[in-house]
């Protein structure tokens, strides 16, 4: 989409808001509300069956909601979505607050993702650009995005910092789906919640760490990726708490079983990742 955009079907559009990997998103008002309209690019991301779930039946106070999931000739299908002003997931925001308030953001994360799982659904593509921090006063609350999404692989577009953005963050049985599956519009009957265990687990490392967890040869191609993800293992030593982390070898072995490369290693379901999560929070010293 390279010309102007002043209209997706009924939605007059204030402004380009950004240009992702798999989307296009824009600003519109609708009443004096500001809304998103997020455009799929053809060829590289598709709308799943399972998103219109997303519109009333799977709601959770930090899942964003689809106001509505429409199609324009010209753009295919677009979801409409309340506007959040957000921080960009990364260092600029985790630098800044103590160890326990990032768990406390991934506790959030993980009980929105087990609320999903219980409806018999996966998000199945989390990544730092799906999760939204958004300030509210003295403190950031945390908003799911983007479900119901695949991307249509080709090995011409998923290469390098596109493949480190996308799969990089996907668990590897999903990867194997999708590449075989390229036009089906479902997620694998067997789809499980410990893909999303996977996926929180890697995004939950980049934000205690400050990087992403490969190295930038581990992304050359999709075999080196899926090379590098059997043989990943976690090991922390430090994180951004003043007081250091008490916990540290629950703490990567929570991590490496989360990003096991064989989903039967991985935590089965969120209630094993959340208690045994919550309890490596840091005690705070007292003055």
């Amino acid at each position: 989409m390279t010309e102007e955009v002043t209209q997706i079907g009924e939605y007059q559009i204030e402004r380009k808001l950004a240009s992702g990997i798999s989307s296009e998103l824009y600003l519109a008002k609708v009443e004096n509300v500001f809304r998103v309209i997020k455009v799929l690019k053809p060829g590289v991301a598709k709308k799943l069956d399972e998103a219109a779930r997303f519109e009333d039946e799977i709601v959770h106070n930090n899942i964003v909601r689809y106001e509505a999931i429409k199609f324009d000739p010209r753009y295919q299908f677009f979801f409409v979505t309340h506007y959040y002003p957000n921080r960009p997931f990364g260092p600029r925001v985790f630098s800044t607050i103590s160890f326990n308030e990032t768990i406390d953001l991934f506790l959030k994360v993980a009980e929105a993702l087990r609320h999903v799982h219980s409806f018999g659904t996966i998000h199945g593509n989390l990544k730092p650009s799906n999760i939204l921090l958004v300030r509210v006063n003295a403190h950031y609350e945390v908003m799911l995005n983007d479900f119901g999404i695949a991307y249509i692989y080709d090995e011409e577009y998923f290469k390098g910092t596109v493949l480190q953005k996308t799969f990089g963050y996907m668990a590897p049985e999903l990867i194997s789906y999708w590449v075989k599956e390229k036009d089906t519009t479902t997620l694998p009957e067997n789809a499980h919640p410990t893909s999303d265990v996977y996926s929180f687990g890697i995004c939950l490392i980049e934000a205690l760490t400050g990087k992403f967890l490969f190295e930038e040869d581990e992304t050359r191609d999709l075999d080196a990726l899926m090379s590098a993800k059997y043989r990943k293992r976690v090991r922390l030593t430090a994180v951004n708490s003043p007081y250091g982390v008490t916990k540290i070898r629950e703490l990567n072995d929570l991590l490496t079983r989360c990003i096991a490369y064989d989903p039967a290693n991985r935590p089965s379901s969120m209630d094993e990742v959340i208690e045994p999560l919550r309890e490596c929070k840091t005690e705070v010293l007292e003055a």
